[in-house]
């Protein structure tokens, strides 16, 4: 009997840069999303005899602005399956950042910015799955000096939690839920149909595929 068949296999790899903000490991195990201090989306295989990182998601961001990047970058990631069994998923990023310190903080790069990418496998002639490869389907901006607590894709709709207090923002009356239809939003505007609870602090989840509620949890 080999006393060694029942030992998990343990194996390493490191991700470049100097910060892994957040991760999502896709549905079978085998697809690995970072969310990086760029604001871009890595994708590792897991099953690949060497992991190396490959850009699923570009930053949005100008690489040569003029502040200091790794502390002020935040990125969220949610994903919402079409297909799962067939590696198809609607992924939902959203990004901010920001310097510790700017003369008009109320400048448009700034904006903290939700996007909506299409998800599918490359798949081989053979039928083997090689990689991930992505298709952006909208993206649009959200007030930049809010913080934001959770954030979750379901079908249609996008929620997510945000705290706000400061004067120049239209969200300004505390902690609050917003709900938006994505596929209703401008691309430039800040200006589309939002659903707001105000007044909650809590996170939002996602129920069920195919779905439009949500779980709040307090």
């Amino acid at each position: 009997m080999d006393q060694n068949k029942n030992i998990p296999i343990q194996r390493r790899f490191v991700s470049p840069g100097k910060a892994r903000i957040c991760v999502h490991l896709v549905e079978g195990g085998r697809w690995l999303l970072v969310g990086t201090n760029s604001a871009s989306v890595l994708c590792y295989d897991l099953d690949a005899s060497t992991i190396e990182p490959s850009i699923l998601i570009p930053t949005p961001f100008d690489e040569q602005t003029a502040f200091d990047k790794d502390e002020d970058t935040e990125i969220l990631l949610s994903v919402d399956y079409v297909e799962a069994e067939c590696l198809k998923f609607n992924l939902g990023v959203m990004t901010r950042r920001m310097p510790h310190t700017d003369p008009d903080p109320s400048q448009s790069r700034y904006f903290r910015w939700i996007q909506v990418w299409r998800v599918n496998p490359e798949v081989e002639k053979n039928g083997k799955v090689k990689g991930l490869r992505a298709e952006r389907l909208t993206y649009f901006p959200e007030q930049h000096r809010n913080y934001c607590g959770s954030f979750r894709l379901q079908d249609k709709s996008i929620a997510y939690t945000l705290h706000t207090k400061y004067e120049f923002s239209d969200l300004r009356d505390g902690p609050c839920i917003v709900i938006v239809d994505w596929t209703l939003c401008n691309r430039f505007s800040l200006v589309y149909p939002r659903k707001v609870i105000w007044r909650i602090l809590a996170e939002v989840s996602s129920t069920f595929p195919h779905s439009e509620s949500f779980l709040i949890n307090f």
